[in-house]
């Protein structure tokens, strides 16, 4: 154990010197630091090491690196050469995590951790910048296979592995890869097809910039390969990608989407032929069509299409769906078909229907002029829902919209009233309708709105309790 220990501080030996020489630790603070080494190296050898010891270790290491940088742009010395004690110490911390996941492989944020230190480390910086961030990116494409090797099934490695293809190799083609892999083993898993149907949507808003960047109008056709390239389809010779090796609890099958996917993107790669002349005008003119269909979200369609069909009951992630699809200009056709899957999915849902009655106010600024017109239209979308699904869950999700409303205009006194009568209306036909059924949610809501409006409550309340025993 001694040995193992002694090597380890042998190693701080030339960083230690380095420190001292740039003064940026005086000796008693290297002496302490050496001090607080040799306690964690011992930790270490235990025979039962704990996942804490580790990080531990590595927070301490953080702590001195933090310093050495704050004083070391105090001196004005962050333009002078690169020597050793400005990266001996993250050298160090990337150890210990190596040694941390061998001893704990099992431990899912340990590895989380390790990607997001050499992620920050990677921001930082210094010496030769080009150099060092490729090291970076090798060992970060290094850890993430390791990782997903040793936890196939965590949707978070598999996701994080994407978005380093996409961000920092600039491999969209690498980083769909990795996903449609991921949905081979965790077909359910909502987080890997939305951040699928996101990748697809802002591959689609890359070719579309470099479009416009080379003044490429939206309906003609190119030859410029760079503009396939853009739909992540590239190939480079860059070492920093992820080596995954086929994990056997893939299988040998492929998703349906990943066939559909691939067979639209084949015609995106039919593209340079046609420019060069190897097609007859018909099938040029065809390609052209469906570049375009591309362009319009026809792969990110497909993948919403095979997403339902995995999760086919869940609102909330149509609506995450909703929301992704309204973060990108052109997607107005997809957004609207999600939109339509949940009318057909959902019809006797109220919670779906509600969201469908006043789903286009998000769209619609509280300043807008177009706002009034489009509250007016949430209250018919509202009373044409409850004529087709007269439940009190329902009614219920209508005095709760009408009430909202009410609370947020306060400053705007005709649309105030104009809720207010609604509400009020609500309520007596609610009231007075022996056709209404209620449950404890209406009831309540409806109390809540006679007391508001002064009314008296106890008495219908009693006559609710009669009519509902």
């Amino acid at each position: 154990m001694a040995e193992v220990v002694q090597y380890h501080l042998e190693q701080m030996v030339g960083e230690l010197e380095d420190l001292e020489r740039r003064d940026l630790f005086t000796k008693p603070e290297l002496k302490a630091i050496v001090k607080k080494r040799t306690k964690f190296e011992y930790a270490l050898r235990r025979r039962r090491v704990k996942c804490i010891d580790y990080l531990r270790y590595i927070e301490y290491e953080i702590n001195v690196d933090a310093l050495r940088r704050q004083r070391k742009q105090r001196k004005q010395q962050h333009s002078a050469k690169t020597t050793l004690s400005d990266f001996s110490i993250t050298q160090r911390i990337i150890a210990i995590f190596e040694r941390a996941v061998v001893r704990h492989p099992e431990d899912v944020q340990l590895w989380l951790q390790f990607v997001e230190f050499i992620k920050s480390r990677r921001r930082m910086s210094t010496g030769d910048a080009d150099e060092e961030d490729d090291g970076h990116s090798r060992l970060l494409s290094q850890v993430f296979a390791r990782a997903i090797s040793a936890h196939p099934y965590e949707s978070q490695l598999w996701i994080k592995a994407a978005a380093h293809e996409l961000e920092v190799n600039m491999n969209g083609s690498a980083a769909r890869a990795l996903l449609q892999r991921a949905l081979r083993l965790i077909s359910d898993d909502k987080e890997l097809w939305i951040e699928y149907f996101r990748l697809e949507l802002l591959l689609v808003e890359k070719i579309k910039a470099r479009r416009r960047v080379l003044g490429i109008d939206g309906e003609k056709e190119t030859g410029d390969s760079d503009e396939v390239q853009a739909t992540g389809s590239e190939e480079t010779e860059d070492a920093g990608f992820i080596d995954l090796p086929q994990l056997d609890e893939e299988g040998g099958q492929d998703l349906m989407v990943e066939k559909l996917t691939e067979k639209a993107l084949a015609q995106l790669d039919q593209k340079t032929a046609a420019s060069a002349g190897n097609l007859t005008e018909e099938q040029r003119a065809a390609m052209s069509q469906q570049t375009n269909a591309y362009l319009q979200g026809a792969v990110a369609q497909i993948v919403f299409e095979q997403a339902i069909q995995a999760i086919s009951d869940d609102l909330s992630f149509r609506q995450e769906l909703i929301a992704i699809a309204g973060q990108f200009a052109g997607a107005e056709q997809l957004r609207q078909r999600v939109l339509d899957s949940i009318g057909q999915d959902f019809v006797t849902d109220a919670d779906a229907r509600a969201y469908l009655c006043s789903v286009h106010l998000s769209t619609i600024s509280t300043e807008s002029p177009e706002l009034i017109d489009g509250l007016q239209l949430a209250v018919e979308n509202f009373k044409q829902a409850l004529s087709e699904l007269d439940t009190p869950e329902m009614w219920a999700k209508y005095v709760e919209f009408l009430s909202q409303w009410l609370d947020a205009s306060e400053s705007m006194k005709s649309l105030q009233a104009y809720f207010a009568a609604q509400r009020k209306r609500a309520v007596a036909m609610i009231s007075e309708s022996r056709d209404v059924r209620l449950n404890e949610e209406l009831a309540l809501s409806c109390a809540d709105v006679i007391e508001a409006d002064g009314g008296d409550v106890l008495s219908w309340l009693a006559d609710a309790t009669q009519r509902f025993p």
